[in-house]
Parts: C-alpha cells; structure tokens; sequence
C-alpha cells in the first residue's frame, strides 16, 4: 500500500508538472504586417481582421471573368504561384487570398476558423473587390477554387451564396473530414504542448520539407520550401492555432450536397492525404460535376503539375463561357 501511494505521489507530481512547464515556455504575440511580401501584395481589414491578398489581371486582354483561389492548411497565395498569372493572361481577375491566421493575413487567438464563417469573411473581401471594378464587371460571378482545407471553404461559400458564384473547382478538396477535436487536445496543457511544438521544433527547414515531400510526392526545392516556411515563422502563429483547433470545422455535407452549380473536381492520383477514393465520392455528391484526375501528381497538383493543371482549368473555364 505504502509503494502504491508513492507510485501514485510520483505520476501526480509527473501530471502536475507536464501540465505546468509548457505554459513557461513563451509563444510569440501576433503582429501586423507593415510590409509587402510580394510586389502585388494588397491588405485590407474586413470585418475586425487584416487580410492578405494578391490580384492578377492581364495587360493585354479584357477580364472575361473573375477566379478566387484559396490555399489549404499550412498554406498561402504562393501556394497558386505557378496558376495564377497564366490565368490572368487568358482574360480573368485572379485573386489570391491568405486566411485568416496563415500566409501573411492576421493572427487572432479569437477568429471563428469554422468554413461559414471564413466564408463569410471572404463573401465580405469579394464585395469589396466588387466595388473597385467596372459596372461590367462586377455583374460578373466569381469562379471559387479551393485547395484541400480551401475546399470545404469555397464550397462553403457557394452554399451561402450561389447567386453570386459562377462555378465551384474542387481541387484534392478536404469535404469529408471530421470536425470531431480529438479528445487531447481537450485538455489545454495538451494544447499549449503543440503551441510550443510548433514554434519551437516543427516551424523549421526540415521539418517543411518533409511535410511537402509527402504533399508533392516528390522532394522540394529549396524555394518551395522557403516559399512556405517564410509565412509561417510569422509571430503569433503557433499562439493562434489554439483557435484554429477550437473553432475549425467544416459545413454538413448535406448541405454541400445540395449546391445546383457547375463543379469542377481536380484531383492528383497518387495523393497520399486525401486518397483518390475521396474524389470519386466527391464526383457523386453533385449532379452537375466533371472530375479529372493528374497522373504521377500528389496532393498539390497545382504545384506539382502546374502546365497539365493550368490546362484543365482553362479548358473548363472556357466550356462554360
């Protein structure tokens, strides 16, 4: 008994402790940014929040539309830099927009990541956008893609607003997910240990590299890794995640079912994150879809496959004008 009861002394100190010591460990507080990290960066506040985004037109051909792309999780814009500008250049508004608490949009400990509300956030930016274009424009739809988490935002988006949305592009999109939290990180000391984690072991070179090794399905360069460690190692990051696990959950299928608009599915065949089984299931969940698939191409086909990508995705575009 004597032994038990210092067994049992011994794993409540070892209990007390562990849920103690990651809350002496300092995170970092998040700041604004008071610089542009790309030479067609743009800020702007929308509804208490600073977002980062970035607009691509041609100089040579008149806007024949208008296409927001939105990254997933642990990306940004540059997630769509190898998209973007070849778009534009056959005639559209390509926006490019940083979420809330990734890329170079802001950290808030209390933003609300759950995909109505990001939508909402996103519908309130596209209206702002709106007002700075010709009345010809403007009447225009926007076109919604979204990458894996970006996915179940734009899809969001279009079950809010369809009248405004021309077509939904689904590329490896995360819709099926559970929004469940799992049962540790319930417990805040659990919570505070990742926070701590992240900012001090996994926001780092290698740590990028390999998590897109495993994306791409091949290795990275040396700019790709940059490319997505740099927003990342941005103050307040691992302090607003706390929020992102909190709050983050996707809309009810049932009601992603139901959108009436075009869908574009586009998916890499050999995505270890989100197999392919998960496009088929995505290609059945709508009436009006169409769903190629990349050869040879992981989770970010975009990236990866940027010419095989940016042809399907003109093509389609050009099928519904």
């Amino acid at each position: 008994m004597k032994i038990l009861k210092i067994i049992f002394g011994l794993l409540l100190t070892v209990f007390v402790m562990m849920s103690i010591i990651p809350y002496l460990v300092p995170l970092t507080r998040p700041n604004e940014i008071h610089y542009k990290p790309f030479e067609n960066s743009n800020f702007i506040v929308v509804e208490d929040v600073q977002i980062h985004y970035r607009i691509y037109h041609s100089a040579n051909k008149a806007p024949t539309g208008k296409l927001l792309m939105v990254h997933g999780l642990g990306g940004s814009t540059y997630s769509f830099e190898k998209n973007a500008q070849v778009i534009a250049d056959e005639g559209y508004i390509v926006l490019l927009v940083d979420l809330p608490g990734f890329g170079y949009s802001q950290r808030l400990e209390t933003f609300d990541h759950s995909q109505e509300n990001r939508s909402e956030v996103l519908w309130s930016l596209l209206d702002t956008m709106d007002s700075a274009f010709s009345e010809e424009i403007r009447s225009k739809k926007w076109h919604l893609a979204g990458h894996s988490m970006g996915g179940g935002t734009v899809a969001a988006m279009a079950v809010l607003y369809p009248q405004n949305t021309e077509s939904l592009i689904l590329i490896d999109a995360a819709l099926n997910e559970t929004n469940r939290q799992s049962v540790l990180f319930k417990y805040p000391p659990a919570t505070r240990w990742l926070q701590v984690a992240l900012e001090r072991i996994l926001i780092r070179q290698d740590f990028i590299s390999d998590f897109l090794s495993s994306a791409y399905g091949r290795q990275p360069s040396m700019e790709e890794v940059t490319g997505y460690l740099k927003p990342l190692e941005l103050s307040g990051t691992a302090r607003s995640f706390k929020g992102f696990l909190r709050t983050s959950r996707n809309m009810e299928i049932e009601r992603i079912q139901d959108i009436e608009l075009p869908v574009f599915i586009v998916w890499g065949e050999e995505d270890l994150w989100i197999p392919i089984d998960e496009a088929y299931k995505t290609d059945d969940l709508f009436d009006n879809s169409k769903l190629v698939t990349i050869e040879k191409s992981g989770h970010c086909p975009m990236e990866t496959h940027p010419m095989q990508f940016n042809t399907f995705l003109m093509n389609w575009l050009s099928d519904l004008n």
